[in-house]
């Protein structure tokens, strides 16, 4: 009786409130809905944990150099191995409005170096090597290889390094949409260079210098659609270097679509006999 009637004392009692708030609190927190920042984020890190996926690549402009002006809509599709960061994609020329540029060609993307089959009606230019070599890291010292970098849109893991750059004040929830028959989540995001680049491998940083360069800003507009297991479905990230006042180049807009993860990626890239470095070309045209 003694043992009972102690639990009836008015401490016991403001006791067992006090714990029976804590519990409630634990419980009701346990439950919260992820901000959307918080599932940006985690996203993020669960579509590179898949280690790959195939991809669809959507590259469109109003024009650059390297298309005389005129716009183009060039697409492609393959997969890509986030691990080794290792791809390689198929995509038609044709839209490029090239002469002799047209029909399937493939572009396999490494870390550093973008290989480009050449078409055929090109062969000659290339030393008549059928693959011609980018070097990312030396692209930005003439303006026609700046032009190539861009293939380096469709190396998926770029992209999802730019979501680091995203604050909570920079997210808006769009609402829901289906890609390729997946229920996903829309965002608008504005993504902060700097912010992004302070949380990539140091050996990116002189990539987004350039980047930051040509835009003539720190942030760039990007949407991303992430599915109910919490990967990224979509990407699509908006170049624009009008604010530096390069008006004569309209915006570069770049989507990914990753889809079948955990797929097998098989990437050779082709033997160095076979190739031109595109940077030697140009120094040999006097275009250096």
């Amino acid at each position: 009786m003694t043992v009972v009637t102690r639990w009836h004392t008015p401490r016991m009692r403001r006791l067992l409130a006090v714990l029976a708030a804590v519990l409630a609190f634990v419980g009701c927190s346990g439950d919260d809905e992820p901000t959307a920042l918080e599932v940006i984020s985690s996203a993020r890190d669960t579509t590179l944990a898949t280690n790959s996926a195939r991809i669809a690549v959507v590259v469109e402009s109003g024009g650059t150099a390297l298309t005389g002006g005129q716009p183009f809509e060039l697409t492609g599709e393959g997969a890509f191995d986030f691990e080794r960061k290792l791809g390689s994609f198929t995509t038609d020329l044709g839209s490029l409005g090239l002469p002799g540029a047209s029909g399937q060609v493939e572009i396999i993307i490494t870390e550093d170096v973008v290989f480009v089959q050449v078409p055929s009606a090109f062969a000659a230019l290339a030393g008549g090597k059928p693959w011609l070599k980018v070097d990312l890291s030396t692209s930005g010292d003439n303006d026609l290889a700046r032009q190539f970098e861009q293939l380096r849109g469709a190396d998926p893991t770029a992209a999802l390094n730019y979501l680091n750059g995203v604050a909570a004040d920079g997210i808006t929830e769009v609402g829901e949409a289906e890609v390729r028959g997946e229920a996903t989540t829309h965002y608008r995001l504005t993504v902060d260079l700097e912010r992004a680049k302070a949380d990539a491998p140091e050996e990116l940083g002189d990539d987004y210098d350039r980047l930051i360069e040509q835009i003539g800003g720190t942030t760039i507009p990007a949407e991303v659609w992430v599915d109910g297991d919490d990967r990224v479905r979509r990407m699509k990230f908006t170049i624009d270097p009008a604010p530096q006042g390069n008006t004569d180049q309209p915006p570069i807009t770049v989507t990914n679509e990753l889809y079948d993860f955990g797929a097998e990626v098989e990437v050779t890239p082709p033997p160095d006999d076979q190739v031109t470095d595109l940077g030697q070309l140009l120094a040999g045209l006097g275009g250096g």
